[in-house]
């Protein structure tokens, strides 16, 4: 009987390298990279921990602005605040944002997120929050606001085949909805205004 040796195999590394982040006079930048980025931010009293990639990049104090970038590919971006929101650049990709904000108003600079999706197709979750806002940009997204008060979508088409999908949830008051002939509305709330674009 004869014995066939087989060749030798050498396996890749598929490690997703972490997020980088800089700190200056207040300003919180947290960078994605070309990968599939797993970003977890959650502030209390401008105080932000940061991690990536199950990585703790650091916790930072006397944070005032805080900027999430999710750059390429189809990111998870989490972010929680007790006293702050945050600006949320998605990117390129089809991505998974999910927002916890301030469930009362705050004095603080930035007291609510503004969440832009970029170019992908993306899921966006709205948990909790006072005025944030939601731009779905250029692909066919679903936004979902889960509770909040005065949280606010402005849907966009970029042609037929393209729409965004919005499900207000009961749990949700005083939403307004921004919304062209093609985007698809779920509304369980009797408080959501909806205004045609």
């Amino acid at each position: 009987m004869m014995f066939e040796t087989l060749e030798s195999r050498m396996m890749l590394s598929t490690t997703v390298p972490a997020a980088s982040v800089s700190f200056s006079s207040g300003n919180l930048t947290i960078t994605g990279t070309s990968y599939t980025d797993t970003i977890k931010i959650t502030e209390s009293s401008g105080s932000v921990t940061v991690v990536s990639e199950s990585k703790t990049l650091g916790t930072f104090v006397g944070v005032k602005l805080t900027t999430i970038k999710g750059m390429g590919a189809a990111d998870t971006i989490t972010y929680a605040g007790n006293t702050e929101g945050a600006a949320i650049y998605a990117g390129n990709g089809n991505d998974t944002i999910n927002v916890s904000d301030p469930p009362v108003a705050t004095g603080s600079s930035m007291p609510y997120s503004v969440i832009y999706d970029g170019t992908g197709s993306s899921k966006i979750y709205v948990n909790s929050g006072v005025n944030t806002t939601v731009y779905a940009q250029t692909g066919a997204d679903s936004v979902y606001v889960k509770g909040g008060t005065n949280v606010r979508v402005f849907g966009h088409s970029t042609g037929s085949t393209r729409y965004d999908t919005i499900s207000v949830s009961s749990y949700a008051s005083h939403t307004t909805v921004y919304k062209d002939s093609l985007d698809k509305l779920s509304n369980s709330s009797s408080t959501t205004l909806i205004v045609a674009i």
